[in-house]
C-alpha cells in the first residue's frame, strides 16, 4: 500500500484487492447481493401501510456477513455508494444492526440491477421484485437459480425462510 494513503484509502484497496483476488477476510468466497426495499424493509402485517424492519433481519444480516461477501444491490446504492443503505435503513434499526449494515459494501449499476452481478462469480442474489428483463437475463446465463427471492412485505416472517436457505447453503462448503 501506498505511504501517502489515508486509513479510509487503505480499506477501499484492502477491500478491492479482496474482490479481484477472490479472497475475503474470515468469508466464503461467495457473494451476496441484497435489496432493501421488500427485503430488509417489510411490513409487520401485510395489511399495514407502515414500513418495519424485517422480522429476522438481524440474525439473517449476521449470518450473511459471516459467511458470504456481501454487497448492497439496491436503488439507494445504485451509485455504489453504501451510505444509501445507512441513510434508509436507519431510522428503523437499532445500533446493533446499523454496525451489520455498514459493514456491506455497495455494488454500482446504473439501469439494471444485473449490471453489478460477476455472472463468473459463485453468487445469490436476494430480491423481492426483480424486473421481467433482469430475470430474462439470470435465465439466458443459466443463473435463474441465484436468484433468492425474499418478500417481507407480503410475507413478514420470510428472511427467516431465507436465512435457513442460506445457512444451507454454507453447509455445503463445510461453513466457510
Amino acid at each position: 500500500m501506498n505511504e501517502g494513503m489515508g486509513t479510509e484509502d487503505k480499506t477501499l484497496q484492502l477491500d478491492a484487492s479482496c474482490i479481484r483476488t477472490g479472497t475475503s477476510m474470515g468469508r466464503a468466497n461467495r457473494r451476496l447481493y441484497i435489496d432493501i426495499d421488500g427485503v430488509l424493509l417489510g411490513k409487520a402485517n401485510p395489511s399495514d401501510s407502515a414500513i418495519v424492519l424485517a422480522r429476522h433481519a438481524e440474525e439473517f444480516l449476521e449470518l450473511a456477513i459471516k459467511h458470504f461477501n456481501c454487497f448492497w444491490l439496491s436503488t439507494h446504492t445504485s451509485n455504489g455508494d453504501s451510505s444509501g443503505a445507512s441513510k434508509v435503513l436507519g431510522p428503523y434499526a437499532d445500533s446493533h444492526v446499523m454496525g451489520l449494515v455498514e459493514n456491506i459494501a455497495a455494488a454500482k449499476w446504473n439501469t439494471l440491477k444485473t449490471e453489478a452481478l460477476d455472472v463468473t462469480a459463485d453468487f445469490y442474489w436476494i430480491d423481492d421484485s426483480p424486473l421481467a428483463v433482469e430475470i430474462d437475463f439470470l435465465k439466458r446465463h443459466d443463473l435463474i437459480e441465484r436468484w433468492i427471492h425474499a418478500d417481507t412485505r407480503n410475507h413478514p416472517d420470510d428472511l427467516e425462510r431465507v436465512t435457513s436457505l442460506l445457512s444451507a447453503i454454507t453447509q455445503t462448503d463445510g461453513g466457510r
